[in-house]
């Protein structure tokens, strides 16, 4: 079993029910296939999938079943107290999930300008089980109307943006290449990102779609080591790593500018 199997995450955080149980209940494990498609024109579309028991307390990630190098999936799992995200950001293909019988949720969702769509399934102990399809039905349409949507504090990997900024009906966005946590540390020193400082700035990922690679983030958390939240402080669209420490802020802020950076406190 592969670490990025739906199986094996799907185990996780299960430590209320014997190992045996679980591991009995994998093997028992039937696929699930399914679409998401626009409820009007009925093309397969991108988008979020959200998988979960009936009672909401496990949940599950998707793959896709297009052609190797086609598909992709792109899966989140975040927990931060009573805040819980777990689901899979889906290409344009179809997608499967292998799940131990029981009755389950399929929630997709694609943005703000579409309306989430919800099946109830069952898997039962033998037998197949029908493919399902979720229609995404669009309510509005901003891009027509001038519209574009952005997001300027983006801490997603740029490998996984393609596929995430589709499946989130996504037109711009500016992922972190810079990221430091503490007044004493530089973004070109002591950056918190597991990536290179990229080697181009503007990456279109579509016709319609396109991020900036370069900014950085002062989320400043601490002072030296010890607790002293003083915000966040945004970066985005200059070009060189920044080699300042904040505060103080004004000689950060000329150097950016500079750049041509915009500065979102």
């Amino acid at each position: 079993m592969s670490p990025r199997s739906p199986l094996r995450r799907s185990l996780r955080g299960t430590s209320l029910f014997p190992v045996f149980g679980l591991l009995l209940s994998a093997l028992q494990a039937a696929e699930i296939t399914g679409t998401i498609r626009d409820a009007d024109s009925g093309e397969k579309i991108p988008a979020r999938l959200t998988i979960a028991t009936a009672d909401g307390n496990r949940h599950f990630l998707a793959e896709t079943t297009g052609r190797e190098g086609l598909g992709t999936a792109v899966p989140l799992e975040k927990e931060r107290g009573e805040s819980l995200e777990i689901h899979t950001a889906l290409s344009a293909d179809p997608f499967r999930v292998a799940l131990p019988p029981g009755v389950y949720s399929l929630t997709a969702t694609r943005g703000h300008e579409y309306r989430p769509a919800t099946v109830e399934v069952e898997v039962p102990e033998e037998g197949e089980i029908e493919p399902v399809e979720l229609r995404l039905q669009r309510w509005i349409d901003l891009n027509q109307r001038g519209w574009f949507s952005g997001d300027v504090h983006c801490h997603l990997p740029r490998k996984d943006l393609e596929t995430v900024m589709k499946a989130a009906d996504l037109n711009v966005t500016f992922p972190l290449a810079g990221w430091v946590t503490d007044t004493t540390h530089r973004p070109d020193e002591d950056s918190k990102t597991d990536e290179e400082w990229p080697t181009s700035s503007e990456v279109y990922a579509g016709t319609d779609r396109a991020y900036w690679a370069r900014n950085t983030e002062y989320e400043l958390f601490t002072h030296d080591g010890e607790t002293h939240p003083l915000g966040a402080l945004l970066v985005l669209r200059h070009r060189e790593p920044l080699d300042l420490a904040v505060p103080p802020i004004k000689p950060m802020i000329e150097k950016a500018r500079a750049e041509g950076a915009v500065i979102d406190l």
